[in-house]
């Protein structure tokens, strides 16, 4: 079963790249060497650190990503088959499917990623069982892995799927590495959507999932050494796109989200691209720190940006740099995640839950507490409203976002925004205004950052987008430490300022003009 995002349709990569893995490691040779050493867990271990050099060369060379995280699971099937064969069952032994789930079920094993296993048996192991399968686990963490695993009935797992949406996941991604894949097949129908967490259930929870990810997430720490699987734009954002859309149609390639819909061409190479890059970060990380990790720290950010090719340039650092790519990337796949989600969401409504419609004007409505175009035209006749959209958020609180086919437009029409635009006295005028609209105010221009039209609007913000000095005090991104200022400007007219910033509140709360201080 194929779990790559990529299907069929791989990243642009050259086949050079793609060769220099392929011809790494021979596995009818490797198969050999575990022969020999199958029944020594040091020696496997060692075996296994040889390979992993040979990878990391080849990574080091300019190798396919892709290629070098599925070799890297491949070796690991080979030796759980070798050790499992090896063990002395007895002729009655229980029926089982040893299944790869998580990451390692998608074939994706960065050089120190977590193994995950389940253990699936047609019924509770005996105690001559239960200890091999002890044996099993405990050589498999003797040869260095990371392992996590569980061992469960197929109605113990049907049991934990119905209860955990993790467990429910773990499934919809799994791969039969030995065993019997009609109890496998067994797993997979009975935790369907027509038997456990109808698309709608599930989505819900795995949106709910990234929310609290998002706020455990919330801090200066995660800007200054943000996690690069679980941090917003993270690597787990797109696994949570491809595991709804696995659930919804069951297939999470990248190409049917294209031809069902939910991706445009132009976000669909954003987010290959994006999942190229985050890998191959991710595969420099491990290697810089030989060991798991998913924080860049900033003791590893230099040797990660010369890893990766990133040269000094005048007054600019290495690091600088990459750190740039990092967030800008991240942007743009939060963005994509967004709009999916919305999209997701005004898709997956249930179809008795009422609709609430309420016009703002000829060209905006709100939906279900989301403004949207009135129709597919508005930008294109009236592109001040590319503006105007954010100006009516601050100044009604009771629209909480954008809808997704809107979001979708202002991406396109925003690069339309020039010179002649931007000096319009109708679009100067909404700037303006939106810096009179209060309180709102800096989350509204959180959100033209986020979608890109403060950068488009003001080419001098785009500039400083994701820019970083690499130091433990500047713990924002130029563009973010601008806005969060506008924020603690903003609190000193409205968070109990006249006790806290008694100047500062009297000023601002006097006769200024409050635009010329923004």
């Amino acid at each position: 079963m194929n779990f790559s995002p990529f299907g069929n349709h791989l990243a642009p990569v050259s086949i050079k790249a793609i060769e220099l893995v392929d011809s790494a490691i021979d596995f009818a040779e490797f198969d050999n060497e575990l022969g020999q050493c199958i029944s020594n867990a040091q020696a496997c271990k060692a075996l296994l650190k040889e390979k992993q050099a040979v990878l990391d060369a080849v990574y080091v060379q300019g190798g396919d990503v892709a290629s070098l995280i599925r070799t890297r699971a491949k070796l690991i099937d080979h030796l759980i088959a070798a050790l499992w064969s090896g063990l002395p069952w007895s002729a009655k032994q229980v029926e089982f499917a040893l299944v790869a789930v998580g990451g390692y079920g998608r074939s994706e094993l960065h050089p120190y990623s977590d193994v995950d296993l389940l253990v699936l048996l047609n019924r509770s192991p005996n105690t001559n069982e239960q200890e091999l399968i002890s044996r099993f686990v405990t050589f498999l963490w003797d040869c260095g892995l990371e392992l996590g695993h569980s061992v469960r009935t197929l109605g113990e797992c049907i049991s934990a799927a119905k209860s955990d949406v993790t467990v429910m996941t773990n499934i919809l991604e799994s791969r039969v590495l030995l065993g019997d894949d009609e109890l496998h097949k067994a797993l997979i129908q009975k935790t369907d959507a027509e038997h456990m967490w109808p698309i709608v259930d599930f989505f819900e929870a795995k949106w709910n999932e990234q929310r609290m990810r998002y706020r455990s997430m919330a801090g200066p720490d995660f800007n200054l050494e943000p996690n690069i699987k679980t941090s917003p734009g993270g690597l787990r954002d797109i696994q949570t796109i491809i595991w709804i859309a696995r659930r919804y149609w069951g297939d999470g390639d990248i190409q049917a989200l294209v031809e069902k819909g939910f991706l445009n061409a132009t976000e669909a190479v954003s987010f290959r691209e994006g999942l190229d890059f985050l890998w191959r970060v991710r595969y420099a990380l491990h290697m810089v720190a030989d060991r798991h990790e998913d924080r860049l720290l900033f003791e590893h950010q230099l040797k990660i940006a010369e890893t990766l090719g990133y040269v000094n340039d005048g007054g600019i650092l290495a690091v600088e740099k990459f750190m740039e790519t990092y967030y800008r990337c991240v942007t743009r796949l939060s963005l994509i995640n967004d709009v999916l989600i919305q999209h997701l969401d005004e898709n997956l409504a249930p179809k008795n839950k009422n609709t609430t419609t309420s016009p703002i004007n000829d060209r905006f409505v709100v939906r279900n507490g989301h403004i949207d175009v009135v129709h597919e035209s508005v930008f294109d006749q009236n592109l001040s409203a590319l503006i105007e959209i954010f100006v009516l958020m601050a100044e009604r609180p009771e629209i909480h976002g954008i809808g997704a086919s809107t979001i979708r437009f202002i991406r396109i029409y925003r690069e339309r925004v020039d010179d002649e635009f931007r000096n319009d006295a109708a679009v100067v005028a909404l700037f303006i205004r939106l810096f009179r609209t209060g309180q709102n105010l800096p989350r509204e221009l959180k959100r033209m950052r986020q979608y890109g039209m403060l950068s488009a609007y003001l080419p001098a913000f785009g500039n400083i987008v994701g820019k970083m000095q690499f130091d433990l005090f500047h713990i924002y991104t130029v563009d973010v430490h601008t806005l969060e200022v506008v924020q603690n400007v903003r609190d000193f007219v409205y968070q109990g300022s006249q006790k806290d910033y008694i100047l500062a509140a009297r000023i601002i709360n006097g006769q200024m003009q409050i635009e010329l201080l923004y």
